[in-house]
């Protein structure tokens, strides 16, 4: 009777557990309502940040009528695109770690005494290289790569980026094995599963903190969201400290058809308007500090104070706790000894207001909106100036088809015809005149403010050429290193924010629960973006001017190895040397080979030597009879200036003739006045015998002209025949240098 009153006590116990457990979880369930409520404004934002990114429009053209143009001129893609290769690029190097781990000035390490300095600073560094080689597998095991390029991507796009960190990330290892059965050998695959600290790519649609909080470390607590289906419900039973009846229970019943918040839209398909990616299961993450008696409740052993020698479940303590819906899938102490809040947040701009920053989508905005409306504006006016409306009067003509569209040999006929005439035509064409220089101005304007205020101008992105870049090397490399100095800012904020605090936890990891004596030590975290960035520029600089320097002055050119300096500017440009320069060996041999030539070669460069030699001949007998032809062409054009002006005397000549005879007519007009017969008669002997000296001198210049012109054409035909001898003779030793040239060659 007592076990059974025992067991219905333990029963009334557990139910009411269950039933204060699940009031833990409403509670938390509502604080995750609450914060999703109150941040519909900032992912409305981010909405409008995501459809601008993708060039598709929201809200903005919902009241617009049908027929005008939705055209979305993509500039915010382009720029977000440039930011973040940029930004991967200087923050995470392919040839080497952001980050290096050094012992502090004075380490501490067990069992060497503090005044044997040199041997204290030895095993030190071999520990923190030993402990950067671990951090280096754990995050490599983990994809720290691409994580940290999608957290940049967020904090483009979104303007948050977050990173958490020491997350536990399941390791699958396999491995084949061979055994002997029966004397055969048979594979047998092997499959090891370990859980190991990593980190994790937290979205920022997901990520709920602290509202009251401005910066990550002020926050009190954390609320993360994971989206999860069934198959994602089940893997949590392989992780330990999971509740298998708890899920059992919620996978029992049907997932959430919607998430709440404006993360469906986010998910929505453009091309289906009520497309979703399927149902989802709302799992939460709560990482803060609750009450000693909710950690009772949740049966969380939190041990004895070491100091007061209390319970430490009578404190404030922080716990992770994993919930959906009434259910707590796990409940545990925060393992750490450094309760901090394990995420990293970068912002692209930051905001002093809260721990969400704003990405660059948001800060072009306005540029991005006058550009597309300008464009579209243009489209409209084009269309519009293209096929303009038309006014038709219905009372004068109707179509034949019964619609008044216009469409190619469309047919209209009159009506009403003897009613009276109508002072208008039946159909008028509104003129749209272009306004495309008006529009394009304004779209110019907008790109340069869309330009300026994304801190990312052309001479950064590399479009298009500038008036001030080419003039100097040295020129080109202020201006972009003048462009990239937002960029470097925001490197610095990055490895203060995201690499130095993640680092550094998985550090503490390492040092709490790591096994592994010889990585632990007194040690140090340095992030190197942006420092090695800087460096990398300055010795790049310093490489170029140097260059220039040397190869300007003989002396300094004589002593530079220029092959060391090339391979060094080959690194500094972060290029494989390998890939570009040769290697000694194969410098030597191509020296070798330069030195002592082949007696094929040898043979061959006499052969090619000797047709140059006969090539240049040729060429300079072409050129001497080229200026003969010149000479004679010169002489030919004197010979016609001669008889050009033989002509002009001849003419002149006669004019002074005639100018003779009339005076002598006019004085025997005088003379004979009263015998005007005899002096018409003499008259006309004086015309007569004019004429017949004007024929003859005719006749004489027309066989002078003939003469001259016989000449002139015998000299041309000449010079002809002498230039086509030329041009075979030509014909004849380029056909030889070819047969000499292929027979040499060996073709």
């Amino acid at each position: 009777m007592q076990d059974i009153e025992h067991e219905l006590d333990e029963a009334q116990r557990d139910d009411e557990r269950r039933t204060q457990v699940m009031a833990i979880a409403s509670r938390l369930q509502s604080m995750a309502a609450d914060r999703v409520q109150k941040r519909g404004p900032l992912e409305k934002r981010w909405l409008d940040d995501l459809n601008q990114y993708n060039g598709e429009y929201g809200d903005e053209l919902k009241n617009m009528p049908v027929g005008r143009s939705r055209a979305f001129v993509n500039l915010t893609r382009k720029k977000c695109n440039y930011l973040e290769a940029r930004l991967g690029e200087m923050i995470l190097p392919t040839d080497d770690r952001n980050y290096s781990m050094g012992p502090t000035p004075i380490p501490d390490v067990a069992n060497i005494p503090k005044g044997d300095v040199e041997l204290l600073m030895e095993i030190a560094k071999n520990k923190a290289l030993a402990m950067q080689r671990e951090i280096d597998d754990q995050l490599s095991e983990s994809g720290y790569n691409e994580v940290m390029r999608g957290v940049i991507h967020d904090a483009v796009v979104l303007g948050t980026g977050i990173v958490k960190s020491p997350t536990l990330v399941r390791s699958v290892k396999k491995r084949y094995t061979q055994e002997d059965v029966a004397g055969m050998k048979i594979s047998k695959l092997e499959i090891k599963e370990e859980l190991r600290p990593g980190l994790e790519r937290v979205s920022p649609w997901h990520f709920f903190p602290d509202d009251s909080a401005t910066k990550i470390d002020q926050a009190e607590n954390v609320l993360q969201r994971y989206p999860m289906n069934r198959k994602d419900l089940k893997n949590l039973c392989k992780i330990p400290g999971f509740d298998h009846d708890a899920i059992a229970e919620i996978l029992s019943s049907n997932p959430d058809q919607t998430l709440s918040g404006y993360y469906d839209e986010a998910r929505i398909n453009p091309d289906e308007t009520n497309s979703r990616a399927g149902g989802r299961y709302e799992v939460w993450e709560f990482q803060g500090c609750l009450s000693a008696e909710d950690a009772n409740i949740l049966g969380i052993e939190m041990g004895v104070d070491e100091e007061s020698g209390e319970q430490a479940y009578k404190r404030e303590p922080r716990l992770i706790i994993w919930f959906c819906n009434e259910y707590v899938l796990k409940a545990v102490a925060y393992p750490y000894e450094d309760e901090d809040l394990p995420y990293s947040v970068f912002c692209c701009e930051e905001d002093d207001y809260t721990v969400f920053g704003r990405g660059l989508p948001y800060q072009v905005r306005n540029s991005q909106r006058v550009v597309n409306s300008a464009w579209r504006l243009t489209i409209d006016n084009a269309a519009l100036s293209a096929v303009p409306p038309i006014i038709v009067d219905k009372k004068s003509i109707r179509p034949t088809d019964g619609s008044y569209a216009l469409t190619p040999a469309k047919i209209f006929e009159y009506i009403n015809i003897g009613t009276g005439a109508s002072d208008r035509p039946p159909v008028v064409a509104i003129d749209i005149p272009m306004r495309g220089d008006l529009l394009g101005s304004i779209m110019d304007r907008a790109v340069q403010w869309l330009e300026m205020e994304s801190g990312l101008p052309d001479i950064a992105t590399q479009e298009g050429p500038s008036p001030e870049v080419g003039r100097s090397a040295t020129g080109a490399s202020l201006l972009f290193n003048s462009a990239s100095a937002p960029l470097r800012r925001l490197v610095k904020q990055f490895d203060d924010r995201i690499t130095n605090p993640v680092i550094e936890r998985m550090y503490a990891w390492n040092m709490e629960f790591n096994p592994k004596s010889e990585i632990k030590g007194d040690f140090h975290v340095m992030a190197l973006g942006s420092s090695t960035l800087m460096v990398r520029e300055q010795q790049q600089q310093a490489l170029m001017m140097m260059s220039q320097l040397f190869a300007s002055n003989p002396k300094y050119a004589q002593n530079t190895d220029w092959t060391a300096l090339q391979r060094q500017i080959v690194k500094g440009a972060q290029l494989n040397v390998e890939d570009i320069m040769m290697s000694e060996e194969e410098m030597a041999a191509q020296a070798q080979q330069q030195q002592a030539p082949s007696p094929e070669q040898m043979k061959m460069e006499m052969e090619v030597q000797k047709m140059q030699l006969e090539q240049q001949r040729m060429q300079i007998e072409a050129e001497r009879a080229q200026a003969e032809l010149q000479l004679k062409q010169v002489e030919l054009e004197l010979r016609q200036a001669e008889l050009q002006l033989k002509q002009a005397e001849m003419v002149g000549d006669q004019q002074i003739e005639s100018m003779r005879a009339e005076a002598e007519m006019t004085k025997a007009q005088a003379i004979a006045q009263d015998s005007q017969n005899d002096v018409q008669r003499e008259v006309l002997k004086q015309q007569g015998e004019q004429a017949q000296r004007d024929h003859d001198r005719e006749t004489q210049l027309i066989a002078i002209s003939a003469e001259q012109q016989q000449s002139i054409n015998e000299t041309r035909t000449e010079l002809q025949l002498e230039a086509a001898k030329m041009d075979a003779e030509q014909q004849r030793f380029n056909a030889e240098m070819a047969v000499k040239v292929s027979q040499g060659s060996g073709i």
